[in-house]
């Protein structure tokens, strides 16, 4: 899933409760919480039983709109606790004669609460509150996320979740500039800088890494596959190799497990979120619906050790999909 990973804004009249090196940790961690998730995958089985093997892809039909809720919890040794809700919605605009998906793709609720290095934060876009003695911190998430909610960017997939194309997020990346009350100057900056987070080359390794995983030949109960995943981010390289094995196929879902590695390649250029070493380990389950080959249910745990702007840390994460 399209989840925007937070870089380093700066800004310093933003940010004046806080020194420039904590602000620096505090949009690591955001970033780190958002990237290495696998937000979403999905199945469709072409068989008609329990024993018979599926061809695992995308079927999906236009007009037809799928919503999905994301909880994320991640601790980092002692100096964190993070957790986060997204809400995000597609609808199938279109199908081409190839089968190709055309998806309106928008976030409808982002929350989170964080406590970080001793000071706590937080939004949530369903229930804003009073404003009128917000710290400093809690008014930027408020205006960057809040300018997300409801702004909605186009994309094309194919049966076996690669994507193809993604168009509109200028206009997304416009609104999150516009929402800041900064000189016309800072927020050309500040446009720059989100424009390398919601490129399309990285949307499409966002997206691709959660839908391109399905096996290239037919699958039953008992079958495994390996799938190896990267993605490029801010100067870092994230290598996931996975392993899915189909534990059930009934009349309405499949059921895959997985599990697997995490590692990281040196970060070669200047960031605020500069990883020097990553590695670990995830294992979840998946339930998808045999009609669409959507998520219905997920859960994932990750164990991560990190090794960043001169710190090491060790990350837990757990990570709940719901689909509908």
């Amino acid at each position: 899933m399209g989840i925007p990973c937070v870089r380093k804004l700066k800004y310093k009249v933003y940010f004046v409760p806080l020194k420039q090196t904590d602000m620096k940790k505090i949009f690591f961690l955001l970033f780190a919480t958002v990237s290495i998730a696998i937000l979403f995958t999905a199945c469709n089985n072409s068989g008609s039983g329990g024993g018979d093997a599926v061809d695992l892809k995308l079927n999906l039909k236009k007009g037809q709109t799928y919503n999905y809720g994301m909880k994320m919890n991640m601790t980092m040794s002692a100096m964190s606790d993070i957790n986060m809700d997204f809400g995000f919605k597609m609808k199938v605009e279109d199908v081409d004669a190839q089968n190709n998906y055309s998806l309106v793709c928008s976030y409808e609720a982002i929350r989170f609460k964080m406590s970080v290095m001793g000071k706590d934060m937080g939004y949530d876009s369903k229930n804003v509150g009073d404003t009128t003695n917000e710290n400093t911190q809690n008014q930027m998430f408020r205006k960057i996320f809040g300018s997300m909610i409801g702004q909605s960017f186009k994309m094309t997939m194919s049966q076996k979740g690669e994507v193809i194309k993604v168009e509109g997020l200028k206009d997304l990346v416009e609104s999150m500039a516009q929402s800041m009350d900064i000189p016309e100057e800072k927020r050309e900056q500040m446009r720059q800088q989100m424009s390398q987070s919601f490129s399309e080359d990285q949307m499409k390794q966002t997206f691709s890494q959660g839908f391109s995983v399905f096996p290239d030949k037919p699958v039953k109960v008992g079958d495994s596959w390996k799938k190896n995943l990267t993605k490029n981010a801010s100067g870092i390289a994230m290598q996931q190799e996975v392993t899915y094995t189909v534990k059930e196929i009934n009349a309405n879902n499949v059921v895959l497990s997985l599990s697997g590695d995490i590692t990281s390649s040196k970060s070669e250029t200047a960031s605020a979120t500069k990883i020097d070493d990553m590695s670990g380990d995830l294992k979840g389950t998946m339930e998808m619906d045999r009609s669409s080959g959507m998520i219905h249910a997920g859960n994932m745990d990750m164990n991560m050790k990190v090794k960043a702007m001169g710190q090491s840390m060790d990350m837990k994460m757990k990570i709940i999909i719901e689909g509908k």
